[in-house]
């Protein structure tokens, strides 16, 4: 009997870590960021993080910038887009190619010859990014690069991670809140998905 409610009480202990666990289990706090006229972008942001929107006036879509609380070790930034033309939100073709001509723009003038895109799935959020190394840096930059386009609801995510090679952490965490990333109340502001 001891040994029953032991167990119960350990799994119910779980599940509660687990729900309250973040991205790669990292504590997350949920923020809630208010997007003119599509409602709210709802991020898991890992404990630690120091978020700051920079929302500008007359329905521009905002910039999210996230840093650590401590140094920095990366800078990530997260702007939030809409297509007036296209309510229902952004084919994956068109992430696809967005992401494409990015990474060829940028191709140049990194490291690797060659620059994988990576598929990412979530449960509401679908897209694809790369990471590339920056061949010639100057001092004090950072090194590694991030990029993602992910299709949010009626949102795309464009997504800018800088960082130092030996910071994966940082990248894993940020590939795992876009990931995550969901779009809350857009009807209600009277566009809908």
């Amino acid at each position: 009997m001891y040994l029953k409610r032991f167990a119960k009480i350990l799994f119910a202990v779980v599940m509660v870590i687990f729900a309250v666990s973040g991205p790669c289990g990292a504590e997350a706090i949920v923020e809630k960021v208010p997007v003119p006229g599509h409602g709210y972008l709802l991020l898991e942001v890992p404990s630690g993080w120091v978020m700051t929107v920079n929302q500008p006036q007359n329905e521009v879509p905002p910039t999210i910038v996230f840093q650590p609380g401590d140094g920095k070790r990366f800078k990530l930034s997260v702007t939030a887009l809409w297509n007036p033309k296209n309510e229902k939100g952004f084919a994956e073709d068109d992430l696809r190619r967005l992401i494409e001509t990015d990474k060829n723009r940028m191709s140049a003038g990194a490291k690797e010859t060659q620059i994988e895109i990576k598929r990412m799935d979530g449960k509401g959020a679908k897209g694809f990014y790369y990471s590339a190394t920056d061949k010639a840096p100057k001092p004090g930059d950072y090194e590694h690069l991030t990029r993602a386009a992910v299709s949010v609801g009626n949102l795309l995510l464009s997504a800018t991670l800088l960082s130092h090679p030996e910071n994966t952490k940082d990248a894993d965490l940020t590939i795992e809140m876009l990931r995550s990333a969901s779009q809350a109340d857009p009807i209600a502001t009277g566009r809908g998905h």
